[in-house]
């Protein structure tokens, strides 16, 4: 419960590895966390983190390593109401 309203939680959790030419391998990693409110069906906060690292086997002649991170947030505003989703 949020401000007396009903609320679930919805964390995804990936992982990805790409092999790319020059025998570079890409591992690409991400957690988010979504907090809905159940009434509106609105998604009122999210945050997400995560990260991308290159490498290359030691026997390659050419090394590649380096990689990045990010983090990610997000929230509904207060006095931004929650409109309910559009019924078809």
């Amino acid at each position: 419960m949020v401000d007396g309203r009903p609320t679930a939680q919805i964390t995804t959790v990936m992982t990805t590895i790409y092999h790319e030419d020059g025998n570079v391998v890409e591992l690409q990693t991400m957690t988010a966390t979504q907090l809905v409110d159940i009434a509106s069906g609105v998604i009122v906060k999210v945050d997400e983190t995560g990260s991308s690292k290159y490498t290359t086997p030691i026997r390659e002649p050419t090394q590649v390593t380096g990689g990045t991170e990010f983090t990610f947030h997000a929230e509904l505003l207060p006095d931004a109401p929650a409109a309910p989703p559009a019924r078809p």
